[in-house]
């Protein structure tokens, strides 16, 4: 349809429309001010002079992101505000003990041209960040740059100091701190080399009705780290752009400004180096992004494009005529539907995509392989576009939200159940979008960053389906709904087992009763207890052995005694001793009982909101 409209004669009058329209794109941002970054910094160093240290860094920051860089804007601060905001921010930063983040903002500083009056003191800062940081051989270099630059000025008391730190260098090291950064879990038995960012413990298969779907190859553990994958492309939500790196999506504390927009920012330095790859294609256009109703989806299906040079492409052009690898072809050929859309939603996706194609050529992005006007499109312009429309269609099914976990500190007495998603972003991890759904998963899903996590929240069987879930689970929704859901999203009718069998919702599970598996572990037999019935032996109806019903009820009183220790440590915030009794809980529990089953789903539960806390976990 994309290439209908562009170029068919028959659609001579809806090309006219829609191209002359759709390109007449305009470059709409966040600019900066100098003398709104000026007043800003002045209004942090009075902040700072008082000891109002959070409100400091605030104006700091907003300081830090509108300023122009060096030489843009004369008319204020001699072009020399972004250094000079930096200055002041890298004071507080030092104030609040934030020595890190204080290193960088000294290194920035003169990284954009600081003044020559100024540079003394900011060796003067890193040398002494260093020695905060435990850092001896890089506070060795600083030391001896200050004492050099001391000797230049004929400051002999600070010449004096270095010299004296120089030669007791060890006495003034601080101690050690561990490194606060958080790495996602191993991949339990290692990774797979058939599908990046998966566990070696499982396989990919393909059926006619199930499409492709991963299966287990050995019994998984609860708690086994299945999915550990970075995403192929990822976005940050427009409305997230004020309070979380663009780039990684942690909370900003610090921000490391847009060369050009102040609409967006950086959590570090090699975030923004990361960032500006995608950003300098998208950054002149991104309010018109946001003003043209542009979803999250859409523009992770443009940032597919825009995070790769035009290159990357034409050799994907060139591996699928030649039936050749390349490493997009992963992407490409994830599920679309196309075969069964609408007319109406190829013509909305269209539309989009041809808007997107155009924002792109405006932006410079194709270089010697783009044109002017829009009377013809070059073959790279064509490809594209032609992947545009694409991508618009195959996020639908196989991007993945990205969350963190957010508690409200004023509750006294939080714990992790009391976490609540915020969802952040948009990603596509190829790998992880060969699970299937089940309205009760076996996976527990969370972040570390941008990095997709899954575990086992239950017990699984050699050659048992390993499957996610899209978002309807039985435990909050009835079957009907959910069907609904999945129907119009994911376009397949659910017959998981929650929905053949019409399991209730958590809030109407009974606590006072179990389904006792049979004891033969290759039976698939039950029976139905509800606790103060006669205790008597029940033969099963499947393979007629008798089972024990005093031994099971047994063992589920003994195994309950885990459940509440689990839940006791979880009031006290223990959460790591927690989830080792929960873990065994559950490990022992599916063992002995089916679900449904109100402990078993409420210690699953708790299980991911512990995981979940590991990372982009929260106190707001």
């Amino acid at each position: 349809m994309l290439v209908k409209i562009i170029n068919n004669h028959r659609y001579i009058n809806v090309k006219d429309v829609v191209r002359c329209t759709l390109s007449n794109v305009q470059k709409i941002f966040r600019s900066k001010s100098g003398k709104f970054a000026k007043d800003k910094r002045e209004e942090a160093e009075h902040y700072f002079s008082k000891g109002k240290l959070p409100q400091a860094a605030l104006c700091a920051n907003i300081s830090v992101a509108r300023a122009p860089f060096p030489g843009v804007d004369k008319a204020v601060d001699q072009g020399l505000t972004l250094p000079l905001s930096l200055r002041t921010r890298c004071k507080i930063m030092f104030g609040s003990q934030d020595y890190k983040s204080a290193l960088e903002d000294a290194q920035l500083a003169l990284k954009h041209k600081l003044p020559d009056e100024l540079k003394l003191e900011a060796y003067i800062v890193m040398s002494e960040c260093y020695l905060k940081l435990c850092d001896k051989e890089k506070a060795r270099i600083s030391w001896t740059i200050v004492s050099k630059m001391a000797e230049l000025v004929q400051n002999t008391e600070l010449k004096t100091k270095a010299d004296s730190v120089l030669s007791n260098m060890d006495e003034h090291l601080s101690p050690a701190k561990d490194d606060a950064s958080i790495d996602a879990p191993e991949l339990y038995e290692g990774e797979s080399r058939a599908i990046p960012g998966t566990s070696s413990a499982m396989s990919m298969r393909r059926s006619k009705d199930k499409g492709r779907y991963m299966v287990a190859n050995q019994t998984l553990p609860v708690g086994a780290t299945l999915t550990s994958e970075e995403p192929y492309a990822s976005v940050l939500k427009f409305d997230k752009q004020n309070n979380h790196c663009l780039h990684c999506y942690t909370r900003l504390k610090r921000v490391v400004p847009c060369p050009t927009c102040s609409g967006v920012a950086y959590c570090s330095a090699p975030c923004a180096n990361a960032g500006q790859v995608y950003h300098q294609w998208e950054c002149p256009f991104m309010e018109l992004m946001i003003g043209s109703g542009m979803s999250v989806s859409a523009a992770l299906s443009m940032r597919m494009i825009t995070q790769s040079p035009i290159e990357y492409f034409i050799q994907l052009v060139d591996a699928i005529r030649n039936n050749d690898e390349h490493p997009h072809l992963k992407i490409y050929n994830l599920e679309t539907h196309s075969q069964t859309r609408e007319p109406k939603d190829f013509a909305y996706r269209t539309l989009m995509a041809i808007l997107q194609l155009e924002i792109i050529r405006a932006s410079g992005y194709f270089g010697a392989y783009g044109s002017i006007g829009f009377d013809g499109l070059t073959e790279a312009e064509m490809t594209v576009g032609c992947l545009l429309l694409r991508h618009l269609q195959l996020t639908q099914y196989n991007a993945h939200e990205v969350f963190e976990s957010l508690v409200k500190k004023e509750k006294a007495d939080w714990t992790v159940n009391d976490a609540k998603m915020n969802y952040v972003g948009l990603s596509l991890y190829p790998s992880s979008a060969y699970f299937n759904h089940d309205c009760q998963p076996t996976l527990a899903r969370y972040f570390v960053g941008r990095t997709l996590v899954l575990r086992a929240e239950r017990p699984i069987k050699a050659g048992e389906e390993v499957y996610e879930n899209y978002g309807p689970n039985y435990l909050y929704k009835p079957t009907e709904d959910r069907r609904k859901i999945l129907n119009a999203r994911y376009r397949f009718h659910c017959s998981c087992v929650p929905c053949k069998e019409n399991w209730p919702p958590l809030k109407t599970l009974p606590q006072n009763t179990a389904t006792f598996r049979c004891a033969d572990k290759q039976c698939k037999g039950a029976f139905k207890y509800e606790e103060g019935q006669v205790l008597a032996d029940w033969t099963c109806s499947n393979c007629k052995k008798i089972n024990k019903l005093e031994d099971q009820v047994s063992l589920r009183k003994a195994y309950q005694q885990d459940f509440d220790e689990g839940f006791r440590l979880l009031g006290e915030r223990k959460t790591p001793e927690a989830e080792s009794f929960l873990t065994k809980f559950v490990e022992e529990t599916s063992e002995l009982i089916l679900q449904p089953n109100y402990h078993l789903t409420v210690a699953m539960e708790a299980l991911r909101n512990c995981w979940s806390s590991h990372a982009n976990f929260f106190l707001i």
